[in-house]
């Protein structure tokens, strides 16, 4: 948890005083030109007691949407008026960033590594500095991603549906569609939730692309959270919250053959079992291939690149609810 105290919260040895925020960098290396890198956290202790949370971004370089949102977030953070801290980290991946790629220069995915080594490799050594650092002192986590590999993910929340408070924090998030995603190994959240620690992800949008729509859910979403967890002030203006879809299952449609792909359908359309959703066509434009949907469900992301090979991912597919779990 936060080292807080009545002196204050310490991140990377330095000491933020009650109601005061603080831009904190966390030094990762040196470039071979001597320029250090660093991931920049920017800490908002509130004046008063209460949880700590975590707000991360750009674990894959070239995800931009979720930057934007923690961007937006801390213009509307005051820290004389929280209750509790928050930890906001724009930028974990910078290596990406500054390149415009997914993966760290060892070529790794940063979120299939955690928690990391402080004498493994580079990506190691980040994903072990996030996590002593940041998420071990924190008591919930938001972690903001986009579609990856030529894909565009409609807005959605993933988290395990077996955890009551994390559907209770999912739906007040307000993203129209809410999946009980599975942890994966290595990524972050699967980490932090074996340590106790409950991570709630969004998806919007695709890579090197503004989702508008998308980032303004997710700015909005998390402040009803940071809201819901005490450390904002009610906000009595809010607009009221329509319950979203629950996905109890998801899987990708995918490419039986190569070629040129016509999506037919986008992210956030009803589907029926049996509807065509992509094309598949030669460069000569002669054989199509018709994919067909395997069961009633949302498109909750698809491919944006036309160019396939067999096996390549082209539709995102849930079953929906429209109740919510309940978990014990």
């Amino acid at each position: 948890m936060a080292k807080k105290s009545k002196e204050g919260l310490q991140i990377a040895q330095q000491l933020i005083p009650p109601g005061r925020q603080r831009r904190i960098e966390l030094p990762v290396s040196h470039l071979s030109t001597g320029n250090l890198i660093a991931i920049p956290v920017v800490a908002f202790n509130g004046a008063l007691p209460g949880p700590t949370v975590w707000i991360s971004a750009g674990i894959h370089g070239d995800e931009l949407n979720g930057i934007e949102i923690v961007s937006q977030v801390m213009r509307r953070l005051r820290p004389q008026k929280m209750r509790g801290a928050v930890l906001c980290v724009p930028v974990v991946n910078v290596f990406g960033y500054l390149t415009q790629r997914r993966y760290m220069p060892d070529r790794r995915d940063l979120n299939r590594v955690f928690p990391g080594s402080a004498r493994g490799s580079m990506s190691s050594r980040v994903a072990n500095l996030l996590m002593e650092e940041i998420v071990r002192k924190c008591e919930f986590g938001i972690d903001l991603h986009s579609g990856s590999n030529n894909r565009a993910n409609m807005p959605q929340v993933r988290i395990g549906f077996g955890d009551k408070r994390s559907c209770d924090l999912a739906a007040k998030f307000g993203a129209p569609v809410v999946v009980n995603a599975r942890l994966r190994d290595g990524s972050l959240r699967a980490v932090a939730n074996a340590r106790g620690v409950e991570v709630l992800v969004y998806e919007t949008g695709e890579t090197l692309r503004f989702d508008t729509e998308g980032i303004r859910i997710g700015v909005r979403g998390t402040l009803r959270v940071l809201t819901e967890l005490g450390i904002l002030e009610s906000d009595e203006d809010a607009e009221p919250l329509e319950e979203p879809s629950w996905a109890w299952e998801s899987t990708w449609v995918r490419a039986e053959g190569g070629g040129i792909a016509h999506v037919l359908v986008s992210p956030g359309t009803d589907v029926k079992k049996g509807e065509e959703v992509v094309e598949i066509g030669d460069i000569f434009g002669r054989s199509r291939t018709r994919v067909k949907a395997p069961f009633d469900g949302l498109v909750i992301g698809s491919l944006v690149c036309p160019l396939v090979s067999r096996g390549d991912a082209l539709v995102h597919l849930a079953k929906v609810n429209g109740s919510r779990p309940h978990p014990d």
